[in-house]
């Protein structure tokens, strides 16, 4: 996997194994952004947000959460932008440590948005999303055991084991067009790259298939996935280990194979081969062999002869 180093991957597969142990799973399946995950109309207003967010908290599994959605503005970012509204794009981080805290008056969280994602859906859905995963950590009592370091890593990936890795993936590259050019934001702590692993972890455990993740992806996010997708796929026992053996992924015990099918392991260097090949791909490897004319022709006339003697013999 050239786009992730091997330290975070090997990160990366513990985090999920850690959280998945910890019962982040997928309630809805696989959510993806569209009418159907989201049939709600979408106006900007307190309330639509407050749905949004509500909708977000049901495919979590967290429908019992009581939820208060507040919208600010945070300082240094403005509300609007030029007169097109083409310069309005959000500081989508504003709020990254400070988007989730306890309601002090009844059980329950204040969830906070920027007023400058209401017109921004990939940052808006990306920011509730990771709210929802605040929420599951919270709810879980993972705090203490994670980090404050890779808290915000902790919570991109327990937002793709809830089922939202298309949503995150593409909230980690936003692309946004304005008067002075394109600009590129990003609205996680994993990287683009980072993120399309995660997803294709998932899809690869809960058995979804990477052709329908792929197909909402945005740009970014879509021109990385097959890759994630092949290195998964040439790492499937490893990956089996997120959700089977978390001590296995601790122990640390494990050198990952290239992706690229078991030829490509077999002849990348030792330093990248490390699984045994199972049996299906021995008979793809084997079927991808051709044999030379000219040898297939003097093997078919030899036993032609060996033939001709043993018919003389009898």
């Amino acid at each position: 996997m050239e786009l992730v180093n091997d330290d975070r991957l090997r990160w990366l597969l513990r985090a999920a194994a850690f959280l998945h142990e910890a019962g982040a799973e997928p309630v809805s399946g696989l959510v993806l952004p569209n009418g159907v995950c989201f049939p709600d109309a979408f106006d900007a207003s307190h309330a639509a947000v407050q749905r949004l967010m509500e909708r977000v908290l049901q495919h979590a599994g967290l429908a019992d959460v009581a939820v208060d959605v507040q919208v600010v503005t945070p300082d240094g970012q403005r509300a609007g932008g030029c007169e097109s509204g083409g310069c309005s794009a959000p500081v989508l981080k504003a709020l990254s440590r400070r988007r989730v805290v306890p309601l002090g008056d009844r059980p329950g969280y204040a969830v906070a948005v920027s007023s400058g994602e209401l017109g921004h859906s990939t940052g808006l859905t990306t920011g509730l999303v990771r709210a929802a995963s605040m929420i599951f950590l919270s709810e879980a009592e993972l705090h203490d055991e994670i980090g404050s370091g890779d808290r915000e890593g902790f919570v991109d990936v327990a937002g793709a084991l809830l089922g939202f890795g298309v949503l995150l993936a593409n909230g980690s590259h936003i692309a946004h067009k304005g008067c002075s050019g394109v600009t590129v934001q990003q609205a996680t702590a994993l990287s683009v790259e980072e993120l399309v692993v995660v997803l294709a972890v998932t899809c690869k455990i809960h058995g979804w298939s990477p052709k329908a993740a792929k197909a909402e992806l945005d740009v970014a996010p879509r021109r990385s996935f097959d890759e994630a997708a092949d290195w998964v796929d040439a790492n499937a026992a490893i990956v089996d280990w997120v959700k089977r053996d978390r001590r296995a992924l601790d122990a640390d015990k494990f050198r990952f194979a290239a992706s690229g099918g078991f030829l490509s392991r077999l002849f990348g260097g030792p330093s990248k081969v490390s699984a045994v090949p199972t049996e299906e791909e021995l008979v793809r490897a084997a079927s991808s062999v051709e044999v030379p004319r000219e040898r297939s022709e003097k093997a078919r006339r030899m036993a032609a002869l060996r033939d001709l003697v043993d018919e003389t013999l009898d």
